[in-house]
């Protein structure tokens, strides 16, 4: 398929991934992850083609459990690589979707617990941009998403003290809308 000795442009498999039909790529998804593995050496460009590899994945996903696994196994390796938190957080909200959407609620917990393990890692500082903070929220509303009730939403160790980071206004819109899940998911009230 590619000689090794040649420079490989992640543009050109990038393109491949996303404009060829999903059913193709999805059928051909260990194919995929070795040529990314074995001919992109740069993390970065691992990343972008993951994210892109999961969006074809989101719309038609492999038919058997394990290439599923194996394409977030794979990508959950590359994200602890990485020290740039933009392209983490771009890559953790698809991976994340992908989980959700093809995996238990248990297996999407301890994905999800992981995710946020490492994103503590990150210098969230004030100068970061807003751009993160809205992957950021992105993503934990993605998670709210996922929860079935209002414990299993709190029994995430790290999704707390992330709220940490957001300023007072997003920090207190996130805050109503976990409120609000509780609310309606309790029959109680």
């Amino acid at each position: 398929m590619f000689e090794k000795s040649k420079s490989k442009k992640a543009v050109f498999l990038e393109s491949i991934i996303k404009y060829f039909p999903s059913e193709i790529i999805a059928s051909a998804t260990t194919t995929m992850m070795m040529c990314i593995k074995d001919f992109y050496p740069d993390n970065n460009d691992k990343l972008r083609l993951i994210k892109e590899l999961g969006v074809t994945l989101l719309k038609t996903p492999p038919k058997k459990n394990q290439p599923k696994l194996d394409y977030l196994n794979f990508g959950w390796e590359c994200m602890k690589i990485t020290k740039d938190p933009h392209i983490y957080l771009e890559t953790a909200i698809i991976l994340v979707d992908f989980a959700i959407k093809n995996l238990n609620a248990s297996s999407v917990n301890v994905f999800i617990k992981e995710i946020f393990t490492l994103l503590q890692n990150f210098a969230m500082s004030t100068d970061s941009g807003d751009g993160l903070y809205m992957k950021l929220e992105y993503l934990l509303v993605k998670v709210m998403m996922t929860a079935k009730d209002f414990s299993e939403l709190i029994g995430f160790e790290n999704l707390l003290s992330l709220l940490n980071y957001f300023p007072t206004t997003v920090k207190n819109k996130l805050c109503e809308m976990m409120l609000s899940f509780f609310v309606t998911n309790n029959k109680k009230l």
